[in-house]
């Protein structure tokens, strides 16, 4: 089965982490090797911030409930690659009657889900 794609966009103030698991291997002297942990050792974290109206948050709300954190959907930040992602933490925030500020954070994940 074909993963889902989260296909709403973020607003400008998100934010996104890469960070690059190592294994480092120190020696005498001050010497030392690193090595890349794994074969996917570099990984993105992203901080989103969605603004929507009630609908659409209501549409955000139920992907993200049925992908439950656990089922990876593919995403892209600004055009760039599509990767896979999983979201086990959002906070919705009412700004106004029909306004949400959706705060979400997609952890990049390495599966074999197409």
């Amino acid at each position: 089965m074909a993963l889902d794609t989260f296909a709403w966009k973020p607003a400008y103030t998100s934010s996104g982490e890469t960070k690059a698991t190592v294994n480092v291997f120190s020696f005498g002297d001050g010497y030392s090797q690193r090595a890349p942990r794994g074969l996917n050792n570099v990984a993105d974290t992203l901080a989103l911030v969605f603004r929507l109206d009630a609908a659409t948050w209501q549409s955000v709300d139920a992907f993200l409930r049925a992908k439950a954190g656990a089922t990876p959907f593919l995403f892209s930040l600004d055009g760039g690659p599509q990767r896979k992602y999983v979201c086990d933490d959002w906070k919705p925030t009412k700004e106004a009657p029909n306004l949400y500020t959706v705060q979400a954070t997609f952890t990049q994940v390495f599966t074999n889900q197409q």
